[in-house]
């Protein structure tokens, strides 16, 4: 016997196909009806807001993002792209505060030091923009030249 999937979970599907070819409008729609099925459902939350993010409808995601978290509160993901989301409003603040709690649940999360080095930067906090450079780099990666010239330059440093 052969189990039929529910509405939520096709519902789910289609919007991840959609979420995946770019279809952020359809992908929302089709979280939505998930949402509708199962509230619960903090993966439907958490790609619906990815949706909304890249529309630039960040309040909507953050909202979704908040969603998530009070479902699965260790989800670090859900942190970060908050954060960006944050970051994409100016208000870098609330960015480092959700890539510090990223970090905390995934120490190892490079995007999540890039993008604070990056708020760092932009809240002319050299020090610590400097940090997380050092931590990309300690993990094996490297930072965008162009980025660290800037640091370089504004901060009076070379390292």
């Amino acid at each position: 016997m052969q189990l039929k999937p529910s509405s939520s979970q096709i519902n789910y599907s289609q919007g991840f196909i959609s979420l995946k070819e770019g279809q952020f409008e359809q992908a929302i729609s089709k979280y939505t009806k998930a949402l509708e099925a199962n509230p619960n459902d903090f993966d439907a939350y958490y790609n619906r807001g990815l949706a909304y993010y890249n529309q630039n409808k960040f309040d909507e995601a953050i909202s979704d993002f908040d969603n998530v978290l009070e479902l699965n509160p260790n989800f670090a993901l859900a942190y970060y792209n908050r954060g960006k989301a944050y970051f994409a409003k100016d208000d870098f603040y609330q960015a480092i505060d959700n890539y510090n709690k990223a970090l905390e649940l995934s120490p190892d999360m490079v995007d999540a030091y890039k993008d604070r080095a990056m708020a760092y930067f932009l809240k002319e906090d050299y020090n610590n923009s400097w940090n997380d450079v050092y931590k990309i780099q300690s993990l094996g990666f490297n930072i965008d030249s162009n980025f660290l010239e800037k640091l370089k330059k504004v901060s009076g440093r070379e390292k």
